[in-house]
């Protein structure tokens, strides 16, 4: 099994110090870049201090230099998280239809695009787009946010393979970066926006929905960028699996999941974000806003507004516009 090699234990040092310095949370990588100009300037005496405190861990580790034991209490507790999440999703979903109040509950609904994922699953964000939306009112707030490119050297071209593919981001020339840098905001500013648009009415007990499978991946970019554990994110997709449980039929996980990630408004350029429709519109469907809108869209298609709450759909609130409601 690997061994903490003498930077990490540096770096494990530092990590309290700079991250008061910097106000936030760093994930690994980014500590890493913080910290890596003072190891190189140290001698290699100093260096031999870090030599000896790796050599005393005595947990077994992983290929990345965790031990295997937080490896398995992480395991249990992610297990556990899963469980925690599907009670008060079903808690939730039936109180409120049981005292007829479904329809005017808000849900906050986010997606999270990044520019890079680093090892360990550490993701650098790039956009983060937030909606407030009941099925009654439909799209109630709206929040987006593009985020400063923070990218280690050796990373980049990784960094732009992966903009080029999907959300385009990352500028390619000067004009791209001065257009960019115009809407761009530091980690810590979309932090900050972040915070105010939650602040005020969110009950911090309520958590934020994305897809099933990039929980994971906003949960960690949301730490990243806020420090804040206590922000939940949440499964919409089984989030509407139980509220379309409770109002037409129970469904599997992955209908529920089909329903909602349907490509029917994908190329829908209105309900993309500023940004993208005046500069990358082949990569709407990649677009945060464009797929917080159409997650929310579908499922007011799906469950029917007039039968299940008795509100007629309204056009930008329950479909996109320049698009009839079906």
């Amino acid at each position: 099994m690997s061994k903490y090699s003498p930077f990490n234990c540096f770096m494990m040092e530092r990590k309290p110090e700079v991250e008061r310095r910097l106000g936030r949370y760093l994930p690994m990588w980014e500590l890493a870049s913080e910290v890596s100009e003072e190891w190189q300037a140290m001698s290699n005496s100093e260096k031999m201090r870090y030599q000896r405190l790796c050599s005393q861990q005595g947990d077994k580790l992983d290929s990345y230099g965790v031990p295997l034991r937080l490896r398995e209490e992480e395991n249990q507790m992610k297990k556990q998280e899963a469980r925690d999440m599907q009670h008060h999703i079903a808690d939730v979903v039936n109180k409120y239809h049981s005292s007829g109040g479904l329809g005017l509950l808000p849900f906050y609904v986010i997606s999270g695009s990044f520019y890079l994922r680093m090892d360990e699953g550490c993701y650098v964000p790039a956009e983060i787009s937030l909606l407030k939306f009941s099925f009654k009112t439909g799209i109630i707030r709206e929040f987006h946010a593009i985020v400063e490119p923070f990218l280690p050297v050796s990373y980049r071209w990784l960094a732009m393979k992966h903009s080029q593919a999907t959300h385009n981001l990352l500028p390619k020339d000067g004009a791209d970066g001065e257009k960019i840098k115009q809407v761009a905001r530091s980690p810590t500013q979309v932090a900050n926006r972040i915070k105010n648009f939650l602040s005020e009415d969110y009950d911090k007990c309520r958590p934020l929905y994305t897809l099933h499978s990039e929980v994971e991946q906003v949960q960690q970019m949301l730490h990243s960028m806020t420090g804040e554990d206590k922000l939940k994110v949440y499964s919409l997709d089984i989030l509407f699996q139980h509220i379309h449980s409770v109002l037409i039929r129970k469904i599997p996980l992955h209908v529920s999941t089909g329903v909602i990630t349907e490509s029917l408004w994908e190329y829908h350029v209105g309900i993309a974000c500023k940004w993208h429709i005046d500069n990358e519109q082949d990569s709407v469907r990649y677009c945060t806003m464009s797929c917080v809108k159409q997650w929310v869209f579908l499922m007011c298609r799906h469950i029917g507004m007039v039968p299940a709450f008795g509100v007629v759909p309204e056009e930008g609130k329950h479909y996109p516009s320049g698009r009839a409601s079906s």
